[in-house]
């Protein structure tokens, strides 16, 4: 996580702020310490890094306990759920006057596996160096998690009555099976089912200094698509290489699945969205938007 560019992340609490707040009750701004809360968010983060929750095998109860000591702290009611020794997902709430429905914010409190011979630092030290938070987890995502986490903090200490109820939740497993949020769906449904929005990962954002050229949104995700190949071909003892040998004929077979390229194809909110964008960027490949559009 980039430290300098820290201020301008809070951006996103301010929405949660609009969007939740009851337009009578908004704070003032220039009333809000926002120097205490931006020390306050870059010192939980360090420590939201240092707990591990490298999945598998997961362990996010230590992740639950720790949200829910702050939680309670700040006079925030929240509840752990462990759904199995050691997974556990963690739900919070701030009351609004019911005039609207509720937001969730909504994160996942798992991170992969590190190994920490690739990293400048120990992963799970959540160190400051040169102007960077350091952690396995940092974008994915207990950093969104962590602006959640200090959204809840700033409703409940600064922003006077709320229009609608505020929700936090943190659920394991994202990483691997999704047990976590299925888990909620099946048996706590009723804790959020009525909410009218749920913000969490997801979109690209392009910011120059402390301007917002604009907020991404997702329309979609990649999806898995599966395939099982069965092969046939000249049997043999393994000790003698056979060219058409199944296993071969396997290999050359998936290799032209890799080799393979696909058109693109744009949905119509992805095609309006591109036709935004492409002054301001180009894709991860280096591609230009213009291009990709046209195909």
């Amino acid at each position: 996580m980039n430290l300098k560019k820290h201020t301008p992340t809070f951006l996103f609490i301010a929405i949660i702020v609009f969007f939740t707040t009851s337009a009578k009750a908004q704070p003032a701004r220039d009333n809000v310490d926002w120097q205490r809360y931006q020390d306050m968010a870059v010192k939980l983060m360090q420590q939201y890094l240092q707990v591990n929750t490298s999945n598998p095998p997961g362990n996010e109860i230590a992740a639950a306990k720790f949200l829910k000591a702050i939680f309670d702290e700040h006079g925030i009611q929240n509840e752990i759920f462990e759904y199995k020794p050691g997974r556990a997902n963690i739900i919070a709430r701030i009351k609004g006057n019911g005039s609207k429905r509720p937001i969730i914010l909504a994160s996942h409190s798992d991170v992969v596996t590190a190994d920490p011979s690739a990293w400048e630092v120990d992963p799970f030290s959540g160190e400051i160096k040169g102007g960077y938070v350091y952690g396995r987890g940092a974008l994915d995502m207990k950093g969104e998690g962590l602006l959640h986490l200090m959204a809840m903090i700033l409703l409940k200490k600064e922003a006077g009555a709320l229009s609608r109820d505020v929700i936090f939740l943190a659920t394991a497993d994202e990483e691997v099976n999704n047990e976590g949020a299925l888990w909620m769906i099946k048996n706590k449904a009723e804790l959020f089912k009525d909410a009218e929005y749920l913000v969490t990962e997801g979109g690209d954002n392009l910011r120059a200094g402390d301007s917002i050229k604009f907020v991404g949104v997702d329309v979609a995700e990649k999806a898995p698509f599966w395939l099982q190949l069965m092969a046939t071909g000249e049997p043999g003892h393994g000790s003698r290489p056979i060219a058409d040998s199944a296993s071969n004929r396997l290999v050359r077979a998936m290799a032209r699945i890799v080799e393979c390229r696909h058109r693109s194809r744009f949905c119509l909110p992805s095609k309006s969205f591109s036709k935004t964008l492409r002054r301001y960027r180009k894709n991860r490949g280096g591609q230009d938007l213009r291009t990709s559009e046209s195909h």
